[in-house]
């Protein structure tokens, strides 16, 4: 249904010169004669012996699906000018090249869910895996590899073997047990689903071993958690709207251009703007009223990720009216945790861990997050995102 496309057309997406019948040393195809519909080409690569050398004309994805039964059997991406090879998969010599120009394309997607936020040491971590098709070709993927990382590092093949088809969707039930002897600490468990050596999609999420610490609060700002006051302000001077037509925000959002997820499918955003250059200027949101004893082994731990400026952190506000930010507490990496003296990079996720046992016998009444300028003469938008707030203790 689409208009001719042959080899030696100007429409035709590669450069194959003389492989388009079989050359003398018994490789290259018998035709690949094309088609384009709608924007989308089809090449026919039929009689395939051996392999099939091209040249891509434009940055494009290649799909190379089975004639046979519409499997997809690998994807491609190449950029203008490009030489590749195709190779044949096992005695198939007759497949259908699916071209998009650019490099967006569907594909399987893993995601993992019904697991826990904390386990004890002796415990079991248990969750789902799903690998989902929503794309209308049936595809496959033929390894499944779990990556565990933090105190200590972990690599567990989940599947390795003949290519799995996926209509819809399949899923499997995973269980992790933990030694008795696992190092205290968060942990981050990652599922990558794999095709011909190359990986598809993966899916992570954070789940901390106790020891002899519950958890006490946790927000992921996802349905079924606790849900943040929206724009409350604590404290402000000197910050207006990150536009001009709206004050400064905070609240919970789905995932926005610019900022990846890194867990579920949104995150808390905070945003505004620094208008003076001759005073201190700051501006911290009410999140949270809490009731959270502070003990020994009390620990707070989240995420953040500032797309413009450093100087934003999670802040709280004690029974006795004290502030974590003027605790002198340091983080994990023993930085300051004050928002104004925060100089990590922007535009990556990082994780912040604050144990917060001198502060014991102190209960936590409310969770902040702020920002405060370095300088006075500091100006400009902030914006920053915060997921997976915990709070731990006895």
């Amino acid at each position: 249904n689409g208009s001719t496309c042959n080899h030696h057309c100007e429409c035709h997406p590669y450069e194959n010169h003389d492989q388009i019948w079989p050359d003398h040393d018994g490789t290259g195809v018998v035709r690949a004669f094309g088609s384009e519909v709608d924007g989308v080409f089809y090449v026919a690569v039929m009689g395939m012996r051996d392999h099939y050398f091209v040249t891509a004309k434009w940055p494009m994805t290649v799909e190379v699906f089975d004639v046979r039964n519409g499997d997809r059997l690998e994807v491609v991406e190449l950029d203008g000018g490009e030489p590749w090879t195709f190779y044949q998969h096992g005695e198939l010599r007759d497949y259908l090249h699916r071209i998009h120009r650019g490099f967006d394309i569907c594909d399987l997607e893993v995601a993992l869910s019904d697991y826990p936020s904390a386990v004890d040491p002796g415990s079991t971590v248990e969750f789902t895996a799903t690998a989902t098709n929503s794309c209308g070709d049936p595809l496959t993927f033929d390894r499944a590899v779990m990556n565990i990382s933090g105190p200590v590092s972990l690599e567990k093949t989940l599947y390795d073997g003949r290519a799995l088809r996926v209509d819809e969707s399949i899923g499997a039930n995973v269980r992790l047990p933990v030694p008795e002897g696992a190092p205290v600490g968060r942990y981050t468990v990652t599922v990558t689903i794999y095709r011909d050596g190359s990986a598809i999609h993966s899916d992570a999420f954070a789940v901390d071993v106790n020891g002899g610490v519950g958890l006490q609060f946790r927000s992921g700002f996802e349905p079924g958690h606790p849900m943040p006051h929206v724009d409350r302000i604590e404290l402000i001077a000197n910050v207006e709207g990150y536009f001009p037509e709206v004050g400064p925000e905070c609240g919970p959002v789905p995932e926005e251009p610019g900022a990846p997820v890194i867990f579920g499918s949104g995150y808390l955003r905070a945003a505004g703007s620094d208008v003076s250059d001759s005073e201190n200027s700051y501006c911290y949101f009410h999140l949270f009223d809490t009731d959270l004893a502070v003990s020994s082994g009390s620990v707070i731990s989240y995420w953040a990720y500032r797309s413009v400026n450093q100087h934003t952190a999670i802040d709280l506000v004690f029974d006795d009216g004290s502030n974590l930010r003027d605790s002198g507490l340091r983080d994990q990496n023993n930085n300051p945790v004050h928002p104004a003296d925060i100089d990590d990079p922007i535009q990556e996720w990082l994780y912040y861990e604050i144990d917060l046992s001198p502060l014991s016998g102190r209960s936590i009444e409310k969770i902040l997050f702020g920002y405060d300028d370095k300088l006075d003469s500091e100006t400009g938008q902030f914006r920053a995102y915060v997921d997976e707030i915990r709070v731990l203790g006895r």
